[in-house]
């Protein structure tokens, strides 16, 4: 249940479904065909049917984490509305949209793309409660987020979470040498000093 703050990306997706049709194709969706696609997208006939569940949550920010979106439901929920223009728009196009209007807005630039990625998200653990989604975009700014050496290129971070060493809190210090391997590498180049 969402509270008056809270987000709500069911009716988020819905708005998005709306407003990305008129923008691409200029023609108008009506909200409660948007609604029953976006419940069709998670697996129920209605909005009112996904509403009554308990099994999906309109606040949780990782929904298309959480659930695959079924594009055979969604052409079969579109497929039972009275005239509507998603009726002749490729199903697979309209559950892309919707999957990106269930992605929370990047929080650099705020555009809803199903390509955004969780800062920090190393993809093994459940995702922090108040995830931080940036789009593709914004992810490419080296001046605002960059890879920790050992986690690598799929998990990012913000730069002011990784230290001088390129590493994460998880992987602090592992790039720091101990007194022996220290003196070990001294002494290699001290050796290669002298070829």
């Amino acid at each position: 249940m969402t509270t008056n703050d809270s987000p709500d990306f069911i009716r988020e997706a819905a708005k998005h479904l709306r407003d990305t049709v008129k923008s691409i194709y200029d023609v108008d969706v009506r909200s409660a065909h948007a609604h029953d696609a976006v419940s069709g997208s998670l697996g129920f006939n209605s909005k009112i049917a996904l509403q009554t569940s308990e099994d999906i949550i309109p606040d949780d920010a990782c929904l298309t984490r959480h659930n695959d979106l079924d594009i055979e439901k969604t052409a079969e929920v579109i497929s039972r509305m009275r005239e509507t223009p998603l009726q002749n728009l490729p199903i697979e196009h309209v559950v892309s949209i919707i999957k990106d209007g269930l992605t929370p807005g990047c929080a650099c630039c705020g555009e809803k793309t199903a390509s955004s990625v969780i800062v920090g998200d190393r993809g093994d653990e459940k995702a922090p409660d108040d995830p931080e989604w940036i789009c593709p975009d914004c992810a490419s700014d080296d001046e605002e987020f960059g890879h920790c050496i050992y986690c690598g290129d799929d998990v990012l971070y913000r730069l002011k979470d990784l230290n001088n060493n390129w590493e994460c809190d998880e992987h602090a210090g592992e790039s720091a040498l101990d007194p022996e391997e220290l003196e070990d590498l001294e002494s290699y180049i001290e050796y290669h000093q002298k070829e």
